[in-house]
């Protein structure tokens, strides 16, 4: 939470770059760097680095390439496709004509997520996923908080850009650009972060190819935190339809094979000062077998 005392060991950087045709790579070397003190210091670091990337900020056109099956999951194809040709045009226009600092979900410090990575137990060392993560300052903190296996997936190639050249260059992050409902996982990975994805999902059949990727992502014993609209929350957001959850509907559609560790309620405030309710869920998928 802002103001408290985080104690970390030492945070490394590590070497990274993004290939926008391909949407992923990794990075390369080490460096040892001091631990920062507490969340609010580094979210004062984050706001820094955004509010300069905003001042070079100009809208832009990225191109990048459509991803295709790559395992077994099922997946259709012909209206799959055109949707996500939907969903990402969409997207792209909403990242080229507003800087990261202006769009709804803007955060300086990503609290509620930090609090149920780190009270789930979460280690460093482990594979993380932040779908949707566009330009979140989740990846910062992460990378601050000495995280060195960090993926970050987002249906725009221009957000994925834009969080690439504010984070520290020698920062091991793998960045994705991809539709998360067309997405084969070529990983597994230990927690699957989502805030304000799974709320878009307004079709039942999109909810359950959701689930399906989750499934295939993470591994038995991983850690899975969602935020989503709550039950009293915006009806649409970005020009879109939106599905609003309380807790228990949650956890009803994440079903059996996850065990709930904890909720939370979140006042999130916009930059405009809209004041959007949020439900925040963490679970553990249960040991398979």
């Amino acid at each position: 939470m802002p103001g408290s005392t985080w104690e970390p060991g030492p945070a490394f950087r590590h070497g990274g770059a993004i290939d926008l045709d391909s949407g992923e790579i990794d990075g390369g070397g080490l460096e040892e760097r001091p631990p920062r003190k507490s969340l609010r210091t580094e979210g004062r670091a984050i706001a820094r680095s955004q509010n300069a990337a905003a001042q070079r900020w100009k809208p832009f056109s990225v191109r990048s390439k459509s991803f295709g099956a790559r395992d077994n999951l099922p997946m259709s194809t012909g209206n799959v496709r055109a949707s996500s040709a939907r969903r990402r045009q969409h997207w792209e226009a909403i990242y080229e004509h507003r800087s990261p600092t202006e769009v709804s979900w803007y955060q300086r410090v990503p609290a509620v997520s930090m609090e149920l990575i780190e009270e789930i137990g979460v280690p460093h060392d482990s594979a993380v996923l932040d779908v949707g993560g566009g330009t979140s300052t989740l990846v910062d903190t992460l990378v601050a908080r000495s995280y060195t296996d960090i993926t970050v997936l987002d249906v725009s190639a221009a957000a994925l850009d834009t969080s690439r050249r504010r984070v520290d260059p020698r920062a091991q992050v793998k960045w994705v650009s991809a539709d998360l409902l067309t997405w084969q996982p070529g990983a597994r990975y230990a927690l699957w972060h989502d805030r304000a994805v799974f709320h878009f999902l307004v079709t039942p059949a999109d909810r359950e190819r959701y689930l399906q990727v989750l499934r295939a992502a993470v591994l038995p014993g991983a850690a899975v935190i969602l935020g989503t609209f709550a039950a009293d929350g915006p009806e649409s957001c970005s020009g879109l339809p939106v599905a609003r959850y309380a807790p228990d509907k949650l956890a009803g559609i994440l079903g059996g094979s996850f065990r709930v560790i904890a909720s939370r309620r979140e006042r999130h405030t916009t930059p405009t000062g809209a004041v959007q309710p949020f439900t925040w869920l963490s679970a553990r998928r249960e040991p398979e077998g």
